[in-house]
């Protein structure tokens, strides 16, 4: 009897030990009706609502804080994370009760909230601070006099796991940085807006000093963040006001600001994880759809599409661009043609500059590569085979236009040596702000383009050289 007193015990622990792996939160509503428990992640629509106790098996692989919500609006935060050795447990009755794991530094965070959280709103930042100086004067008091002594300091402390403390200085950081970035980036959406009356966009130098390129591409290794509000405002802001920067050329009316457009968004698409571009872009035509055409918008859509976005993101884009769309913009500009007034740079190898405006009466195909891009050394074979198979006569009214996006330009001459290739070969750095990469939306190479003898684009994303209808399809521009 006494052995299967024993053996009902462990198989009564071993179904708890497996059951709690399962669940990682608790929640005891007490006499309240209900709670509403959501996600702090905007990339997350996690919303349960909560009429009962329960518990909970919670996905915290790429977002660690959350909070329940009562009808009153009061949000309580709760810290969880994947792994963990025992469930969180809440119980709210006049009070909220707190145990279980990570329970002390979920005290201690909602403390913080109350007390430092909204020292960090922006627009309170931008009326209290008018230059970078003060409000980074105000910010490391802040963190440092105020915020760490706290955290250092709390009664809890000795109790806060490694990750838990990891989490909360991380967190701290992006909220300065953000605080900062916000601030920059405020400055230089207001000139643009208040500047756009007199169509001069001169922009002063962008001032970031504490915003560097390498210390964001490293912040893109840590996903923990990435959801967070605070995170991906830091992140947008600094490749902004990076690209602003590094862009070279002045705006001097509204079509150099979709040039620079153009260009933050490959700016976004070199540098950002493909998880964040949707939320980037998202943000950059919420901030400027005002100042944004209609073509412009119609490639940066194109863009998405082959980013395979879902349909959703890629219509929410463009509502977001509808609402605020400006048509006195394109008074100007005839929405049905895209027609070429081929602004962005290309030279040849004797370093003099052209225009693909020089070919009118020509058709084009035209093929954007690198020297450094495989598929697009594969495909030059092909191209040799399908000149050849026009007569010498339809040769004259076609031209096959080489675009190298190579940064390097005794690399791209040394590829032509070693290639061999005839046409009409021209390089366009990718860095240059009017990259012919830019202008084509060509994201991803090879790229060919296709455009009729009156210089009119036909198809941004025309077939390869290997696909033999593309014969078939230049002859008919021919005729």
């Amino acid at each position: 009897m006494f052995r299967l007193k024993i053996l009902f015990f462990l198989l009564i622990t071993i179904n708890l030990s497996f059951a709690q792996q399962n669940y990682n939160l608790i929640v005891d509503l007490g006499s309240n009706q209900s709670l509403n428990f959501r996600s702090m992640s905007t990339q997350d629509s996690l919303d349960i609502l909560i009429d009962s106790d329960t518990i909970l098996n919670i996905n915290c692989a790429i977002n660690s804080m959350f909070y329940l919500e009562n009808n009153n609006g009061n949000k309580y935060y709760l810290y969880l994370t994947e792994n963990s050795p025992h469930p969180t447990s809440f119980k709210l009755n006049d009070t909220v009760s707190i145990s279980g794991y990570n329970s002390n530094f979920i005290k201690f965070f909602n403390e913080y909230v109350k007390l430092y959280q909204s020292n960090f709103d922006i627009q309170s930042l931008m009326s209290d601070y008018t230059n970078l100086d003060e409000l980074e004067i105000y910010l490391y008091n802040l963190i440092n006099d105020d915020i760490y002594v706290f955290f250092n300091n709390h009664q809890y402390f000795d109790f806060f796991s490694t990750e838990s403390r990891d989490y909360f200085r991380t967190l701290l950081k992006y909220e300065y940085l953000s605080s900062i970035s916000n601030f920059l980036f405020n400055v230089q959406h207001k000139k643009i807006n208040l500047d756009l009356d007199n169509a001069k966009l001169d922009l002063d130098l962008v001032d970031i000093r504490l915003l560097k390129i390498d210390a964001l591409i490293d912040s893109f290794d840590d996903s923990r963040f990435f959801g967070m509000q605070t995170f991906q405002d830091y992140s947008f802001n600094s490749l902004f006001l990076l690209a602003l920067n590094d862009y070279n050329e002045s705006f001097r009316d509204i079509n150099d600001f979709q040039n620079f457009t153009l260009y933050f968004l490959n700016f976004i698409n070199q540098y950002s994880p493909y998880s964040l571009r949707y939320i980037f872009i998202q943000k950059m035509i919420k901030n400027f759809s005002a100042l944004i055409k209609k073509n412009t918008i119609d490639y940066i859509i194109q863009f998405l599409d082959n980013s395979n976005l879902s349909l959703q993101e890629i219509e929410s884009i463009s509502n977001i661009f509808l609402e605020n769309y400006n048509q006195n913009l394109d008074s100007d500009f005839n929405l049905d043609s895209q027609s070429l007034t081929h602004d962005f740079y290309i030279e040849n190898k004797f370093g003099e500059t052209y225009n693909l405006d020089d070919y009118l009466g020509s058709v084009l195909y035209v093929d954007i590569w690198a020297s450094w891009c495989g598929p697009c050394r594969k495909q030059f074979p092909y191209s040799k085979d399908l000149k050849s198979k026009f007569s010498k006569r339809q040769q004259k009214k076609i031209k096959f236009v080489y675009i190298s996006i190579d940064n390097d330009l005794n690399k791209w001459k040394e590829s032509l040596e070693k290639l061999d290739l005839e046409g009409e070969h021209f390089i366009s750095p990718a860095s240059h702000p009017k990259s012919a990469a830019n202008y084509f939306q060509a994201f991803s190479i090879p790229r060919y383009i296709l455009i009729d003898k009156n210089g009119n684009i036909l198809n941004m994303n025309a077939k390869r050289p290997s696909d033999i209808a593309i014969y078939d399809e230049l002859l008919e521009l021919l005729d």
